[in-house]
C-alpha cells in the first residue's frame, strides 16, 4: 500500500461506490483477482464464484489484474463492464469489455429488480447470492426459459415466488429453506 491510497477489500458479494476524484489519494477496490481503481466515478464491483465483474455508471475506472506487475490497465467508461474470470490466464484487454445498461445493473440498490428478457437460471443464481432460502431448479429446461417481464423486491422471497408462479409451465414449491422450480404435473 502506498501512502494516501484508499483501499477497500472485497472478497465476495457486490458493492457500489461513489468516489470523488483525488489523484493523490486513489480509491482502489482490491479483490483476489483484480484491482479496480476509481478515477472519480460511480461504479460497482461484484465478486462471485465465476470471478470479478466491474461495471461503470459514471466516470472512469481502471481494472488491473492482481500481482501482475507491468500489465496495462483496462479503462472502463459509463455503460461498460469487464468480467475477470477466476481462471484468467491471459492479460486483460479492451476486447473483454462489454456494453451494458448500467442503470439496470445498479437497480438492485433501490431495493427492486426489473426482469426483462431474463433467463430463469440467471435470476435464480442472483436470488441465491442474496438469500438464505435457496432456489433449486428441478428441470434443466426451466433454467433456460426467458421471463419477458417481471418486477420483484430484492429482499423478498415472496416476491420471487410470485414472479415464478406467474410464469406458465413453472410449478413452485417452498419448504421454508428451498424453493423448487419444476414442470407442472401433467393431468391425464
Amino acid at each position: 500500500m502506498k501512502p494516501g491510497e484508499r483501499i477497500v477489500h472485497l472478497y465476495s458479494g457486490q458493492a457500489v461506490f461513489e468516489v470523488i476524484s483525488n489523484r493523490k489519494r486513489p480509491f482502489i477496490v482490491r479483490t483476489g483477482l483484480a484491482d479496480v481503481t476509481a478515477v472519480g466515478t460511480k461504479f460497482g464491483v461484484r465478486v462471485d464464484e465465476t470471478g470479478v465483474t466491474a461495471t461503470v455508471l459514471e466516470g472512469v475506472v481502471e481494472v488491473t489484474q492482481r500481482d501482475r506487475e507491468g500489465d496495462e490497465a483496462v479503462r472502463l467508461y459509463p455503460g461498460e463492464q469487464l468480467h475477470v474470470p477466476k481462471a484468467q490466464a491471459q492479460q486483460l484487454s479492451d476486447n473483454q469489455k462489454v456494453k451494458v445498461d448500467a442503470q439496470h445493473e445498479f437497480e438492485w440498490t433501490t431495493g427492486w429488480i426489473t426482469l426483462r428478457d431474463a433467463e430463469v437460471g440467471e435470476i435464480a443464481r442472483d436470488f441465491n447470492r442474496r438469500h438464505k432460502v435457496q432456489v433449486r431448479i428441478g428441470d434443466p429446461s426451466i433454467a433456460s426459459r426467458t421471463i419477458d417481464f417481471g418486477r420483484m423486491k430484492v429482499t423478498s422471497v415472496e416476491s420471487f415466488e410470485a414472479v415464478m408462479k406467474s410464469q406458465p409451465g413453472i410449478h413452485v414449491t417452498n419448504d421454508g429453506s428451498v424453493i423448487t422450480l419444476t414442470q407442472p404435473a401433467r393431468s391425464e
